[in-house]
């Protein structure tokens, strides 16, 4: 394990655990490997260490120990996943400090990083370096469909992005990495019933040759939950007993690896009910079929390039569609004594090709430089193609090929990292983005870096923007003169090493949205402008704790995002805590207990049933319990909201917001073969 935190592009020799403190900070207690390649007993030797040792590609397009990138960068691993239970991507964001989730159950979920609401999120999702955002509105619609027992880590990139990744990547980058199909031939199933008829099957198979030349692995999901069935008295008016609110969510992917080329595809699918689309109050509406379907189809093909001097490099290849299918019907209109009623059913698709071209030169030790080209062509289409029936019973006709946008991009970038002294470097880079669709865009970011003994501080100032999409452009009444968001941000963290066992680090930082998409107008007479601007003054600090048996973690957050007119922004809370705590009782077995808190917020409305436009605080415990068994066999059991807490998330909708489920159990079996 020679040179673990300091390796990267230049080498080196083994550091001090001190000297790995950042990563580990984030790591949620999560051991480095998944319980099908090590045991137990071997995940409870690794030490903090260890951990921290493991390197990231997010922050800077090539791989490096999070200590040496000029991001905040915090990493959940496979071990966090599986001992946790989490079911969606948005499960395991919950528990990072920064981070705010609006989940509109069977629908969607957004998730808010940093104090930055957005309609349409302002996070980058990628899957393996490669954007999978939903194109035609740049939403986040990855959390349900991903499939998580695949997953070797995710990788969050605190603060704006765009000197790398362009447009999208305004308050931070999600990067979900994929298991390596080379570590060896075997595979896993995991089953699991809960709460809710929640229903979960996922399986994954990796072979690789002997030599390690040829790898391959496919994975698979499928979860069936009806987690928005919160009807009746006990669901604060959301629902009515009639409705069937059923969420189904597929994903397939597979990857071929030969030397240094990759060829991968991953398909992703998120089917919703009628009911938990059109919300159902008073006389219930008709609820069978799907009201919302939308489809992820991804495949790349990537050749990397590593000599035995200072160049590396890489290209890749990438196809991507999202489409909101054709068989979606999100609105039924009852029949009256006047009207037959009718049915609507959507479609709109979404297509883009793209080729991406990256090198890096490192020279020496104190030096290195990474630039890279991206050509994009988008077609895009400009809203939904709808067709409408003459009665509430009759399916409407499918709908045409809509009118489709074309938009080409040109995206050239470059970073420096530059060694000033063995402790300090200082990094520079700039991206120039140039779109038919939203003319040219440049962002710079820049970094001191400084790693000195049980110390390491940052001091980074970063931008971004995010460009309007057809949605934003033609939603509503349309506004066709949007302009793109832009922010700025400073930040300044300290990360220290107290002992081996005992780490800790604090963020500050300090952010400016300009020209931000807000919704202007009521009923029918509105659309999305450029209207106001948002500051955000925030804290984050994180604290962790491994030695033994014993694991134990917590973060806390405070932000204050407000808009041009001082008020706190809606759907954001100043404060927000996680903790957790993990025992191994036995070589086999451990109990783990969390909790999340999360502060009173200002909901978008004022609630018909209080009369009030606050959401009251919560919090919510989580108990799991997991007991390793032999052949390969383990079990798992996950209590979420042990306490029966009553608590909502924010909604711009009727009700106006939304009540998150009671207490719930899900069990789960796993086979390692």
């Amino acid at each position: 394990m020679s040179g673990l935190c300091d390796i990267g592009r230049h080498g080196g020799t083994r550091p001090s655990a001190l000297r790995c403190a950042p990563l580990a900070l984030a790591l949620l207690g999560a051991p480095l490997a998944t319980a099908q390649e090590k045991s137990l007993d071997e995940l409870l030797q690794l030490s903090l260490e260890d951990l921290a040792a493991i390197e990231v590609v997010s922050a800077a397009k090539v791989p490096a120990t999070a200590a040496r990138v000029p991001a905040t960068v915090r990493v959940i691993t496979a071990e966090t996943i599986a001992e946790n239970g989490y079911l969606t991507l948005e499960d395991a964001l919950a528990d990072l400090p920064g981070f705010q989730l609006r989940n509109i159950l069977g629908f969607n979920s957004y998730a808010f990083l940093r104090g930055v609401p957005s309609q349409n999120n302002a996070i980058l999702l990628l899957v393996d370096g490669l954007q999978v955002n939903e194109l035609n509105s740049g939403g986040f619609y990855g959390g349900g469909q991903l499939n998580l027992a695949n997953v070797e880590r995710i990788e969050v990139v605190y603060g704006p992005a765009s000197a790398l990744y362009g447009t999208n990547a305004l308050s931070g980058i999600v990067n979900v990495i994929r298991k390596d199909p080379g570590k060896g031939t075997g595979g896993k199933v995991n089953a699991s019933l809960g709460s809710l008829d929640t229903s979960l099957l996922d399986a994954r198979y990796a072979w690789s040759s002997p030599g390690g030349d040829l790898a391959i692995s496919v994975a698979g999901m499928r979860k069936r939950t009806d987690k928005a069935d919160l009807r009746g008295d006990r669901g604060d008016g959301n629902w009515t007993d009639a409705a069937d609110n059923y969420e189904n969510d597929l994903s397939f992917d597979g990857l071929v690896r030969w030397k240094g080329l990759s060829v991968g595809f991953l398909v992703q699918d998120k089917e919703a009910s009628r009911a938990s689309v059109q919300k159902t109050l008073g006389e219930p509406l008709r609820d069978d079929g799907v009201g919302w379907h939308i489809r992820f189809r991804n495949a790349w093909a990537r050749y990397s390039l590593q000599r035995p001097g200072p160049w590396s490099a890489h290209s890749t290849l990438y196809v991507r569609s999202s489409t909101v299918e054709d068989d979606t019907v999100p609105v039924i209109e009852k029949a009256t004594a006047t009207s037959a009623g009718s049915q609507q059913r959507w479609y709109r698709p979404g297509e883009l090709v793209g080729a991406e071209a990256q090198a890096t030169w490192a020279p020496t030790k104190r030096f290195a430089v990474s630039a890279g080209l991206v050509l994009e062509r988008e077609r895009l289409s400009r809203s939904y193609s709808v067709t409408t029936s003459g009665s509430e019973l009759e399916p409407a006709l499918r709908p045409p090929e809509p009118e489709r946008i074309t938009n080409d991009v040109v995206s050239l970038y470059a970073e420096a990292e530059v060694g000033l002294t063995d402790e300090l470097r200082l990094f520079a880079g700039v991206r120039h983005d140039d779109a038919t669709s939203y003319g040219a865009v440049d962002t710079p970011r820049a970094g001191l870096v400084l790693n000195r003994g049980r110390l390491t501080a940052k001091l980074l100032y970063m931008e971004a923007f995010r460009a309007p999409k057809p949605w934003d452009l033609t939603d509503g009444l349309g506004n066709p003169g949007l302009r793109p968001e832009e922010m700025r941000m400073v930040e300044a963290s300290a990360a220290y090493s107290f002992s081996p066992y005992l780490q800790a680090d604090v963020s500050v930082y300090r952010s400016r949205l300009d020209d931000r998409l807000t919704r202007s107008g009521e009923g029918t007479q509105w659309r999305w402008v450029n209207a106001g601007d948002l500051d955000t003054r925030g804290v984050e600090v994180t604290v962790q704790l491994r030695k033994g048996r014993t694991t134990a973690w917590a973060n806390a957050s405070f932000c204050a995002s407000e808009d041009e007119t001082g008020r706190q922004v809606a759907e954001i809370a100043r404060a927000g805590a996680n903790a957790g705590v993990r025992y191994a009782v036995a070589r086999r077995a451990t109990l783990g207990l969390r909790a999340t808190y999360v502060g009173s917020r200002r909901n978008p409305k004022v609630i018909p049933a209080t009369g009030d436009e606050r959401i009251e605080d919560a919090l919510v415990l989580r108990a799991s319990a997991s007991l390793a068994l032999p052949h390969g066999l383990e079990a798992r059991l996950f209590v979420d909201n042990l306490g029966g807490t009553t608590w909502f998330h924010p909604s711009d909708l009727p009700p106006s917001r939304y009540r998150q489920p009671g207490r719930t159990f899900r069990v789960q079996a796993g086979w390692s073969f």
